[in-house]
């Protein structure tokens, strides 16, 4: 895991661990080296030490070192040596002084911002998969977040206020007089396989990305999903400007109200391995999204289910994507439940023992996934 110390930029690091300031000036004025440095405090070949770049940061001091060698000729050997032997300590000591993070970790770095802190709290088993769960610290609160230990995501949580979440999601909360303890956004995410059932009926089914099947989405329902109501031109433009930052590279279109999320559309969207959609407003808030993949690039997890369980001449199209819920924390009766809440209102029940991210899914959280109005 990642170690907390305070951050040191080069020049302030090679002062406090180096006592050569022709090493320390060398490095403070190679702009380059710097620009590097800062460059990596988020990066994939971050080696613990947050935006330290070990390789370049060893090379860098070598290299210093070795140019205040030529240009000092005329010193003695041993104070030559002592240069040389400072700049191997400097690049050991910042290759192997922290471990790097596992993949689990390293995938919860890319996938936060910079400043946050993941703290492992369990890690739990399904499936044959490791799943490791996390305390994820923002400077506006803490959440929860599920990874694989092979960095799949599972889910990924944020503290929110009330005020920034759904208006639906606010009018659920809006029936308790306790006020909500503890509320986080939790993104979860998925895969979902578009199957032909014959007869112009389609199935999609839902897999996590430790395997498990977690809904079926029947040709009855995808129908009911499908009476959608184009959106007013000005709000299609809208959604659209916004679509396309967000999901560069898709070509979008017709753009439709979200009946079921008030100040919501829907947004189609197509690539080269096929159909996708979002569900965003015009403030580029996406609650829920399916974008084609290919189907070898899913998890293996992914991959073994539907290759086990699922008639490989009938899938139509795979798609990565997630959905966003609400988990909090009331006072009913006395008791305090937890419940999640779908942007659009709709709740599950959980219990606290429950709760513990290294249980199993409850049965509420299952059966409640095929009511959440979910498109």
């Amino acid at each position: 895991m990642r170690a907390e110390f305070q951050w040191y930029g080069p020049a302030m690091l090679l002062s406090k661990f180096c006592p050569f300031p022709a090493i320390i000036d060398a490095l403070h004025n190679d702009t380059t080296t710097n620009q590097r440095l800062n460059a990596f405090r988020h990066s994939p070949t971050d080696s613990g030490f947050p935006g330290l770049d070990t390789v370049a940061f060893g090379k860098a001091a070598a290299n210093a070192a070795q140019a205040t060698i030529d240009g000092n000729a005329r010193k003695d050997s041993t104070m030559r040596k002592h240069f040389a032997l400072a700049a191997l300590a400097l690049g050991a000591f910042t290759g192997v002084g922290f471990a790097a993070d596992s993949p689990a970790e390293k995938a919860l770095h890319d996938y936060y911002p910079p400043q946050t802190q993941v703290h492992l709290q369990n890690k739990s088993k399904t499936n044959n998969i490791d799943i490791e769960h996390y305390e994820v610290t923002l400077p506006n609160g803490k959440a929860l977040a599920s990874v694989t230990s092979r960095g799949e995501l599972v889910t990924t949580g944020w503290p929110v206020g009330v005020s920034g979440i759904t208006p639906g999601a606010q009018e659920t909360l809006a029936v308790f007089k306790s006020q909500p303890q503890n509320l986080t956004l939790e993104h979860v995410h998925a895969f979902y396989v578009v199957i032909d059932a014959g007869n112009n009926k389609r199935f999609v089914a839902e897999i996590d990305p430790v395997g498990r099947l977690k809904d079926l989405k029947s040709p009855e329902e995808l129908h009911e999903d499908a009476k959608l109501v184009p959106a007013p031109a000005a709000a299609a433009e809208a959604i659209k400007q916004v679509a396309a930052k967000r999901f560069k590279g898709e070509t979008l279109g017709n753009v439709s109200e979200a009946s079921r999320n008030p100040g919501y559309y829907m947004i189609q969207m197509k690539n080269q391995h096929g159909n996708g959609w979002s569900i965003m407003n015009a403030k580029d808030d996406t609650i829920q999204y399916r974008t084609a993949v290919a189907r070898e690039s899913l998890p293996p997890a992914v991959q073994a289910t539907i290759n086990n369980e699922l008639k490989g001449d009938k899938i139509l199209n795979v798609q990565a994507g997630g959905s966003r819920e609400y988990r909090v924390t009331q006072t009913v009766g006395g008791e305090a439940i937890t419940m999640l809440i779908a942007p659009n209102g709709a709740v599950d029940w959980i219990s606290s023992a429950q709760l513990h991210r290294g249980s199993q899914q409850s049965e509420a959280e299952t059966a409640g996934s095929r009511q959440r109005g979910a498109k």
